[in-house]
């Protein structure tokens, strides 16, 4: 017996009811995802008088649905169903495979004029056999609804609303009806974008009936999602959900930093760096080659008698190729606040030698020797180092070859480090600059791999080549005991970034300890 699920959606006509969501594992091939229902003012006489219901009918499941079938029943306040919609043939649907059918007036069977009343919509869908035309069928979704003579016809719009602190707030909503009433309202409710968290709560109600357009205020809470909708007229004819958040301005009494400082411009002998408070401050700058505490003899400050809440500084006469840790303090006494970090100067930038002019006798010969070729120049880090921007989480590898090398993956980057404190950030604009080379593979004779859809394991050596492990022996043998537990899998998406060679045979030639020499950084496995 396939389960009821509720599919969180934004329906044409809600009431907000929020059916139990069942186990994950319990969910069927086939779910009903959404009604497109007219207007309320349509339903009123013969079946929805003429408008069209359309329902969206989707597969999640992994296998194929043959031939999938979807039916529509309307059933009233007692439970009984007064109108059955003829069943739709949808035909196979492949997984992941959505599919729309509609229902007009003229495929419903023993469906009566509706007077004025409550009723309910119950759409089935189903992988083979047909459905039982009952009120509780398997697989349904459900939407109440108000068939009213008069039609109300409400159309609801939200008003625009800021916050600039963490008190709550009151929030306008207007709304505008058909024609003029005294007996309209706004609901609301917090709700969460998983589970919807209880009923409307009743808001005000409208006594203005001389006009059609109505406003309410309604109290909320920042950074908390709230539905809300409007209900007009006896028979609580209502407009859709809608969902709105209010988000918090941070004004901050406190001094704090927003964010690291910002490397704008790095070069081999000078850098520029860019830091943001809460609010307006004076600040020290203090610099240092490779000490942490920054407070040798060798440190030096660079004072900002002017408070501002953005300041720089470009510091120069640096060496090339090199640590520097700083450290910014902002205000003074108890309120003070700092931090230290560190950047890498880049290597030094290659300058030809000045021409020599040699003048020479009849006769006389001159061994010229030709300068070395100059090594490449990376402008923007340093080789070998571990660089990523201020808003993105991806942390990159600079190689020898001025390229970034990405680490695919949390699991990858730690089989070459043990944290992310060597890690400098640098701008977006020296960020898109940079070439990509690729993705950083697992370094040789840490850990085994194998992919997820194959119980093949190896070993990875350097350069990314993996070499099959035969058996248990071989695999206890490099890794001990516990080899089970040293084995990662890697998606096929970053499989290709391996190359397959000849299976093991001689242990020894594999040994974790041997594989890791032979790569002692990225630049070595990569042959940079």
């Amino acid at each position: 017996m396939l389960k009821q699920i509720t599919i969180l959606a934004i329906l044409a006509v809600t009431l907000g009811i929020a059916p139990t969501v069942r186990a994950a594992e319990a969910l069927p091939n086939l779910i009903v995802t959404q009604f497109y229902v007219p207007a309320v003012s349509q339903y009123a006489g013969s079946p929805f008088n003429g408008q069209d219901i359309r329902v969206k009918v989707e597969n999640i499941g992994l296998g194929t649905a043959v031939s999938a079938r979807l039916d529509l029943v309307i059933i009233d306040a007692s439970g009984t169903a007064v109108c059955v919609g003829r069943g739709k043939n949808l035909g196979e649907m492949p997984a992941y495979d959505t599919r729309e059918d509609t229902f007009t007036r003229y495929e419903f069977i023993e469906c009566p004029a509706l007077a004025a009343g409550n009723y309910t919509l119950s759409a089935v869908a189903d992988r083979g056999a047909a459905v039982a035309e009952s009120s509780e069928s398997d697989n349904s979704k459900t939407i109440a609804t108000t068939v009213n003579e008069a039609g109300a016809g409400v159309a609801l719009s939200a008003l625009t609303a800021s916050v600039s602190s963490a008190s709550s707030q009151t929030v306008k909503i207007g709304y505008h009806v058909s024609q003029p009433t005294n007996d309209s309202r706004v609901e609301y409710a917090a709700e969460s974008f998983y589970d919807e968290l209880g009923t409307f709560d009743v808001n005000q109600s409208t006594t203005n009936f001389n006009s059609a357009d109505y406003s309410a205020a309604i109290t909320v809470s920042p950074e908390v999602p709230y539905r809300y909708r409007a209900v007009v007229g006896s028979s609580n004819a209502q407009t859709d959900s809608r969902i709105f958040i209010l988000m918090k301005e941070v004004t901050s009494s406190v001094l704090a930093f927003t964010d690291l400082a910002e490397i704008t411009e790095l070069k081999d002998t000078s850098a520029r760096l860019t830091w943001r408070t809460t609010q307006a401050a004076q600040a020290t700058f203090t610099y240092e080659a490779n000490n942490v505490n920054v407070n040798g003899v060798t440190a030096k400050t660079v004072s900002f008698a002017e408070a501002a809440d953005i300041q720089s500084v470009t510091i120069a006469d640096l060496t090339p190729d090199t640590k520097y840790y700083f450290k910014i303090t902002a205000g003074s006494g108890a309120a003070a606040v700092s931090f230290t970090s560190f950047f890498n100067t880049n290597k030094a930038m290659y300058a030809l030698p000045t021409p020599t002019v040699i003048t020479t006798e009849p006769g006389e010969t001159v061994i010229v020797t030709e300068p070395e070729t100059p090594a490449i120049i990376c402008d923007f880090a340093t080789p070998g180092s571990l660089i990523k921007t201020a808003d993105t989480p991806a942390v990159y590898y600079y190689g020898n070859d001025c390229k970034a090398y990405v680490f695919p993956n949390e699991k990858t980057y730690f089989t070459w480090y043990d944290d992310f404190s060597n890690v400098a950030v640098i701008p977006d604009a020296s960020m898109a600059q940079i070439s990509l080379g690729g993705n950083v593979t697992y370094r040789p004779g840490v850990k085994m791999v194998k992919m997820e859809s194959s119980p093949n394991v190896y070993i990875v050596a350097k350069g990314g080549k993996l070499h099959l492990v035969k058996d248990e022996a071989q695999a206890a043998a490099l890794y001990g005991s516990d080899w089970n537990k040293k084995i990662d899998d890697v998606v096929p998406a970053f499989f290709t970034d391996y190359e397959v060679g000849a299976p093991v045979t001689d242990v020894s030639e594999f040994a974790p300890e041997v594989l890791k020499a032979e790569a002692v950084d990225i630049n070595t496995d990569k042959g940079l």
